[in-house]
């Protein structure tokens, strides 16, 4: 398992506990080369991320400037494309895929997209999107696709198709649904997948007091805290931090953990804690117990 750096807090004000906003252009550029001179090269983005992708492409150019050797590995997304509806013409369908793909090919500073994910699941099943993407493939503008999903289900039907070689997936302590059976099994089929996790603290909040978590029905953000609590000092961890990176390097279908940071000292915090142990299989049996029916509002950060 690697990190990734996620950029989206690099390119707008993101995430339910960030009071700060996003940090300025050189600040985020020195993310980026701590990122670098830490062996952390792989980096994720959107087209819908602010500025990061123009972030990321001045750091590349920097890299040139200074004669230094580019190793960066670039993963981005689709424009959400939320104006498409079924009485969408191809010819236009085609202009908003060429317009998000020449944007991002632009910013990023580069001829070649790494790996272009769509950033809605529900695009993979629009055929003149998906046929247009192998086509951008084919034609040597894209190296891999891949798809961004919320749930385990979508993953699985990622999982089916052989032209994906992507998925990123968003997991926590909180999270059960990829214990499923189906799901895990062509996870041992599919070796040419790379899967990376996202939103390992659900936007901060699993380590956040119970007033910054989002309010919804039936859901008491102190007994979750607690719950996590009892967990550190159960376990042997100094905290909830801990806790939660544990947890997902005790996954081993994981190949990358991504994280958002807004300052060089949250970064270090992160490479630190991701030196954290791995949970044993009674521990992550225990915490399955204690978190088995999460509400699935309170998972999907985008029905807060």
């Amino acid at each position: 398992m690697q990190l990734v750096l996620g950029t989206a807090q690099l390119g707008l004000n993101y995430g339910i506990t960030n009071s700060d906003g996003k940090p300025k252009l050189e600040q985020s550029l020195e993310i980026i080369k701590y990122a670098l001179d830490n062996g952390i090269n792989v980096f994720d983005t959107a087209r819908a991320y602010g500025d990061s992708e123009h972030i990321i492409g001045l750091a590349k150019q920097k890299l040139l400037e200074q004669d230094i050797k580019n190793e960066m590995n670039i993963i981005t997304k689709l424009l959400p494309l939320d104006n498409l509806d079924s009485d969408t013409s191809k010819e236009n369908i085609y202009k908003m895929v060429d317009d998000s793909l020449n944007t991002s090919l632009e910013k990023l500073n580069t001829d070649v997209i790494d790996s272009l994910l769509l950033h809605r699941f529900h695009h993979f099943h629009n055929k003149t999107v998906w046929n247009y993407l192998l086509q951008k493939r084919e034609n040597g503008i894209i190296k891999e696709l891949g798809v961004s999903v919320y749930y385990v289900s979508e993953a699985i039907e990622a999982l089916k198709n052989q032209d994906i070689k992507h998925i990123q997936l968003p997991i926590n302590i909180l999270d059960q649904q990829w214990f499923c059976d189906e799901f895990l099994e062509l996870v041992k089929t599919r070796n040419d997948v790379i899967i990376h996790c996202r939103s390992i603290l659900l936007q901060g909040i699993l380590v956040s007091s119970p007033d910054k978590w989002p309010k919804i029905e039936n859901v008491d953000p102190t007994e979750y805290v607690d719950k996590l609590n009892n967990l550190v000092e159960k376990f042997g961890f100094n905290n909830r931090l801990e806790l939660c990176f544990s947890y997902i390097k005790s996954i081993d279908w994981i190949d990358g953990l991504l994280v958002g940071v807004d300052n060089i000292f949250q970064f270090e915090q992160n490479i630190k804690l991701f030196g954290v142990r791995r949970l044993n299989i009674g521990e992550i049996n225990t915490v399955r117990n204690v978190f088995k029916d999460v509400s699935e509002i309170l998972l999907n950060p985008s029905l807060w």
